[in-house]
């Protein structure tokens, strides 16, 4: 079931019929009659009766329900039938002054007739076979809620419009909505699908919302309702699948990064599996799949084939007509068929490998535009075939295996079934042959990348560790070193491809040779989403790293913070690029120096102060009376304060993908965090010929949009029963923002703590080597005892070179300035940003 901010087609449906059934309900009553229930009321298939003698019966009927409908508690199920007996009753009963029709009725019932009528008139006008009494029923409904419209017609004020507002649309905004026509038979009407989130249903009453009675429009679960259910439920999925198109478009086209992209559509499928169970009660009794197949038929139809050419007609083959490809495609008709092709072949104790060929030959350099029917299907199943054999070794064979995606579980949901499959499964294995179409011959790309950043990220961990072999710090126990070490072995691991180990044993146990064709990694070679899935756990679990790390040595914040002093004093002939990248666009400048960036000497020694957790003023004095300063009685207890090296919107991620914990649950608040967390928004300013440019908010505008995300938080606690308020998302719409805030906090995530880490100890102890001497004339030997306080040597130079405590001394600041210049003059001010740009493919331009 979707959140109260995500709200779907079928949802939204829901919602209007429920509003109009809940507002006439709650304004009768409002009136003093008390509102109908369906265990007095007529069904929504009964005929409305017009003369005067079965209109009194139903008044008096009214009347004689107010048991009934108290027996029902606060959920009161209202007739369809009954609304035009409520109208009237409102119409009769409330004089003009006293009751009025919101300006928001009519639009929602416009709504509703009009995606009832249009899906009506499809059923019949493409050949659908409806029942006399479903045609009744359901025309029955139209005419009821358009009689509805009409009663209340002289409450209406003058200003209010019968037309639902639409939708703008521009001509740059393309209307990727459309792309399928042949599905629009099964449509809902464009005025349904512009509705916007400000469209808000009207409200019951005060008095009813108070007391908790809610008020619900009767729904029969009949065969025509099935199939009007399953046509949203076939768009919604569409919509969702063309916002995936688009997502992995702008990966191929350098635009999104491989990790935001592929989170983002294992949302999207997660989210379409809500979409799914939140519509199987009406599904379930009038069986998924022969729907799903009437569908088919019915676009077939509806693009005038003749049902007789719906067969091959060719002995040994199955019922379908490769000239139709396309429907079966858009229908996810032809994953399903594929899908119920493997069941056919999987048993229980035997692991699917057969030999490459076995189902057809995928060649990606082929041009599918220029492809037959009948060869892109084939093309097809030679992809999901061979790939199946990979999700079921993994979870039959590998059940530690880093990530799983939503293809992998349900493909482990169908072998525990052993039924039809959950169509999210088949939503999947769709979207599985829509990134390959994408991708084609670069479908291998995420692979390569992301075992460019294991084997990357198993070289910086035995780096840090034989740098730290000596190095030792109290507050880093031994068993860091161990998870470190644990880290190193699962990336070997990684490396070695687990999932091949399974298949290649299973050779041995058969008895046959492990074919020469059986290469490694062959699952994340065919899935750029489980490639991206598990190079995010790897970098989720290296910046968890590279963050304790750097936090416990102090070593980025404060040999940024002495960079920061010199570049102040213009004492510098470079930038330091790795750190302008680290202290401007991947930490924040407020989450670097407490109390925001300094601007002169005197701020950057309080600054460095409030890091450290010491006391400016005992500095301060103690300076002025020559003593040294840095004493263990003057430092905090809590010790030197970190930084989060924040991914706000990432790390709501972290749980199910680095840390094995089960599918997202998309509360309210979970998707209110994706929109609020994010620090970045589209630069609509800078867009130019279809470039997608991000960039960080202003910190002020984040932290507004903050503010108000808790105001919202509070209200809603301080007002439980309004659930309902605040923007309303699609689904479509949630995947678009996320992939966008994803794909802002990429750098973010996979900036190289560990390497950064040592570039500035070794810069540090640059800096104290051409220090030492002056140190030694001013503190003796004791200024440091260990390697680990080098951080503290900062300390000694800022407040000597800050105008505090009676005086100003700027010769440790111009030894530290040499060293640091004589750093950058070699060209190792980039190291950080080479690694990006070479190992992880980030790109990045400098600007002032």
């Amino acid at each position: 079931m979707l959140p109260g901010p995500l709200v779907s087609l079928y949802q939204q449906y829901k919602k209007d019929t429920d509003a109009v059934a809940g507002w006439l309900a709650s304004t009768a009553a409002k009136l003093g009659v008390p509102p109908p229930s369906t265990a007095s009321g007529l069904r929504s298939g009964d005929e409305p009766q017009s003369n005067k003698a079965d209109s009194s019966k139903k008044k008096k009927k009214n009347k004689n329900s107010t048991a009934a409908s108290a027996a029902l508690g606060s959920n009161q199920i209202i007739a369809i039938s009954d609304f035009i007996s409520l109208a009237e009753t409102i119409v009769g009963n409330g004089s003009h002054s006293s009751v009025s029709v919101p300006a928001t009725l009519m639009p929602t019932l416009d709504r509703v007739i009009s995606v009832r009528s249009t899906f009506g008139m499809s059923l019949q006008k493409y050949g659908t076979k409806v029942t006399s009494e479903s045609n009744r029923r359901h025309y029955h409904f139209v005419r009821v809620l358009k009689q509805v419209r009409e009663i209340l017609q002289p409450l209406v004020p003058s200003k209010t419009g019968a037309q639902p507002p639409q939708a703008s649309r521009t001509a740059t905004t393309p209307d990727i909505e459309n792309r399928f026509s042949a599905l629009n038979i099964y449509y809902p009407s464009k005025a349904f699908l512009d509705a916007t989130s400000d469209q808000e249903p009207p409200r019951p009453s005060n008095r009813d919302a108070e007391s908790g009675i809610t008020y619900q429009a009767q729904v029969e679960a009949s065969w025509e309702e099935a199939h009007f259910v399953f046509s949203i439920l076939k768009h919604e999925l569409h919509r969702l699948r063309l916002r995936i198109k688009w997502i992995w478009g702008a990966y191929r086209d350098t635009q999104i990064e491989l990790v935001s992209a592929a989170l983002a559509t294992n949302t999207a499928i997660d989210l379409a599996r809500d979409l799914i169970e939140e519509a199987m009660p009406m599904l379930e009794s009038h069986k998924l799949w022969t729907l799903a197949n009437e569908h088919y038929l019915a676009c077939c139809v509806a693009e005038g084939f003749d049902p007789a050419s719906l067969s091959n007609h060719v002995p040994g083959q199955d019922y379908f007509n490769y000239d139709y490809y396309y429907l079966a495609e858009a229908t996810l008709f032809s994953a399903h068929r594929v899908i119920m092709s493997f069941a056919s072949v999987l048993q229980p104790e035997r692991l699917p490998i057969y030999q490459d060929g076995t189902f057809g030959i995928y060649d990606p350099t082929a041009d599918r535009e220029t492809m037959s029917g009948s060869e892109k299907c084939n093309e097809d199943q030679a992809l999901l075939m061979e790939f199946f054999t990979e999700l079921v070794a993994v979870n039959r064979g590998v059940q530690n295996y880093p990530v799983k995606d939503e293809f992998t579980r349900g493909m482990k949901d169908f072998e525990k079934q052993q039924t039809d499959p959950p169509f999210y499964l088949v939503f999947a294995a769709q979207v599985f042959l829509d990134i390959h179409h994408i991708l084609r011959a670069r479908a291998v790309e995420p692979f390569k990348q992301v075992l460019k950043e294991a084997i990357s990220a198993r070289l910086e961990l035995t780096r840090h560790l034989e740098f730290h072999k000596d190095l030792k710090i109290s507050h880093w126990p031994a068993r860091n070193d161990a998870i470190l070490t644990d880290m190193k072995k699962k990336l070997e691991w990684i490396c070695q491809d687990p999932v091949y180990e399974v298949k290649a044993a299973t050779y041995k146990k058969r008895g046959a040779p492990i074919p020469k064709d059986l290469d490694r990694h062959r699952i994340l070679k065919r899935s750029p989403v489980i490639s991206g899935l598990l190079l995010f756990h790897i970098r989720a679990e290296m910046h968890e790293i590279g963050i304790a790390v750097a936090n416990a040595w102090g070593s980025i914040l404060f040999a940024g913070h002495l960079y920061r002093a010199l570049r102040n004093e213009k004492l510098l002939v470079a930038h330091w690029l790795d750190m302008d990248i680290a202290a401007g666009g991947v930490l924040g400048t407020s989450d670097f120096f407490v109390g925001g960036p300094p601007a002169t000497l005197a701020e950057s020694f309080s600054r460095f102060c409030m890091q450290m957790g010491v006391s400016a003023a005992a500095l301060a004095e103690a300076k002025k009376a020559k003593k040294q300063p840095f004493t263990r009685n003057l430092a905090s207890k809590a010790g030197p304060r970190g930084f989060g090296g924040t991914v706000p919107v990432s790390d709501m991620f972290v749980g199910r993908y680095a840390r094995g914990e089960a599918r997202v649950n998309w509360t309210a608040e979970y998707v209110e965090n994706v929109i609020s967390r994010s620090e970045f928004e589209v630069d609509e300013d800078e867009e130019d010929g279809g470039v997608l440019v991000v960039a960080k908010a202003d910190e002020e505008k984040v932290r507004e949009k903050r503010r108000e995300h808790e105001k919202k938080k509070k209200k809603k606690k301080a007002n439980t029963r309004r659930t309902d308020d605040g923007p309303k998302l699609k689904p479509k719409d949630l995947i678009e923002k996320l992939v966008i805030a994803l794909h802002s906090e990429a750098i973010q995530l996979a900036f190289p703590y560990l390497q950064f880490h040592r570039i500035c100890w070794e810069m540090l102890r640059e800096v104290k080597n051409a220090c030492h001497k002056r140190l030694l004339e001013m503190h003796g030997p004791e200024y440091m005892e260990e390697e680990s306080q080098l951080p503290w040597v900062v300390g000694y130079i800022l407040i000597e070179a800050a105008p505090v405590g009676g005086y100003q001394d700027l010769r440790l600041l111009a030894l530290a300035a040499e060293a640091v210049n004589g750093v950058l003059s070699k060209g190792e001010g980039g190291a950080v940003v080479r690694a990006l740009d070479k190992d992880k493919g980030f790109s990045l331009e400098i600007e002032e």
